[in-house]
């Protein structure tokens, strides 16, 4: 009867290791397997596959840029008098006032057009200011900013005007 039991009890434990085996490359093993074969399958495809013979991602990506590039390109005749009227118009509202429109050239390249602007106003006037100046298309991409405090002494305590100067720059139109 011993022997027997030893016989049943070595057959049981592998019937149950078996059993074991199965239930884990069910739930664990068979769905790893399968990814790892999948992800093989598509990298070789992607291998495969090249640039040249996807031309509408090509004109995806080229209105992508061409409508970026239109939203930061201006006529350099007209720049400055828009720019000025635009930030004016919106530094009224804000309570802000423009200071100069300085005439540099020293900042402009080939293809680049770089504008400076002082503005005076309340600090939390001047951040809406120039977050409204950000949304504004056509003005062209705030480059630069640099926040000034007057440091001068006779100034009274109460006054509390920061100096902004903003760097706006925009690519020249140009004929293609």
């Amino acid at each position: 009867m011993i022997r027997k039991l030893r016989l049943n009890t070595t057959y049981t434990l592998i019937a149950g290791a078996i059993c074991l085996l199965l239930i884990s490359y069910q739930l664990a093993l068979k769905n790893t397997l399968e990814a790892w074969q999948l992800n093989k399958k598509l990298n070789a495809q992607v291998n495969k596959v090249t640039i040249a013979e996807q031309p509408a991602y090509l004109e995806r990506q080229d209105k992508a840029l061409a409508a970026i590039i239109k939203a930061y390109q201006t006529d350099t005749v007209n720049y400055r008098n828009t720019i000025v009227s635009q930030i004016s118009e919106i530094g009224d509202k804000e309570h802000v006032r423009i200071v100069e429109v300085p005439t540099q050239t020293n900042f402009s390249t080939g293809q680049y057009l770089v504008q400076k602007i002082n503005l005076k106003g309340d600090f939390f006037a001047l951040l809406r200011t120039l977050n409204h100046l950000q949304e504004l298309n056509g003005i062209g991409y705030v480059r630069s900013v640099l926040l000034k405090k007057n440091a001068n002494p006779n100034r009274m305590k109460e006054d509390k005007e920061v100096l902004l100067d903003l760097y706006l720059e925009v690519i020249k139109q140009r004929d293609f």
